[in-house]
């Protein structure tokens, strides 16, 4: 049993020096915990700003009845034709003209058995042009009265370019949402920390429509037309720590 007790202390006394070394490494690290995350403060901010209308998108038409349909689109295309002759003349450039409508179609009557075979047709056309000359719209309009046009579908205000009006906006709904953010933490006693996320919200540059669908008629002055001013909004999320 000596002996025995003796090989197994020398054999314990041959290991390396690394040994130890060794055996600590394969140990798990302990887990150390750390302070908890810091507090969030998340704001949102509008922002919005005012602009004057550049541009003006008029719906324009012409409608007709005549005893067939070959002559209800003859009319209607004649109109057409000379109102937008007008509006060229006025400086209207091709890419500014759009149809948006034609439609062809019976003028039902009914009788004490039900409709009658029809007698007469009515047709319709209707174009979308984009005028860039505000102070000239009545004058315009009246003029393309006279050569034909005879619907109107509304006049809609509009921007040519709303990037720096939303730039502007955005850039206010930032400030905004950093004093909302600066003044809660400091209601609340805390020290505002640095910003960590941003995310942009809704911006929006709706048009101003002016006008309803509505009959032209004979005027002895211009239309007065009085486009206003267009409101850009802009929303931001703002996150920062404290």
């Amino acid at each position: 049993m000596t002996t025995l007790i003796r090989a197994t202390a020398l054999a314990l006394a041959a290991l390396p020096a690394t040994a130890p070394l060794a055996l600590a490494q394969t140990a798990p690290a302990p887990t150390v915990s750390g302070p908890e995350s810091a507090g969030r403060v998340t704001v949102t901010g509008t922002g919005s700003v005012t602009a004057k209308p550049d541009i003006a998108r008029i719906t324009l038409g012409v409608t007709e009845e005549r005893p067939s349909a070959d002559a209800a689109l003859g009319a209607v295309g004649a109109g057409l034709d000379a109102a937008l002759a007008v509006l060229r003349e006025a400086g209207l450039a091709p890419s500014d003209i759009r149809t948006t409508q034609i439609e062809l179609g019976p003028v039902v009557e009914y009788g004490e058995d039900g409709p009658l075979p029809p007698t007469r047709f009515r047709a319709a056309s209707s174009v979308e042009v984009t005028l860039r000359d505000l102070d000239r719209i009545g004058e315009v309009l009246d003029a393309a009265t006279e050569a034909g046009g005879n619907t109107l579908g509304g006049i809609v205000f509009d921007l040519s370019d709303r990037s720096a009006a939303l730039d502007e906006a955005r850039r206010a709904a930032v400030a905004d949402a950093a004093a909302r953010a600066a003044l809660y933490t400091d209601a609340a006693g805390v020290a505002l920390g640095p910003l960590v996320a941003i995310s942009e919200g809704a911006a929006s540059a709706p048009p101003i429509p002016m006008m309803a669908e509505a009959r032209m008629m004979d005027a002895s002055a211009p239309v007065p037309v009085a486009p206003g001013e267009i409101e850009v909004t802009a929303e931001v999320t703002l996150v920062y720590g404290f």
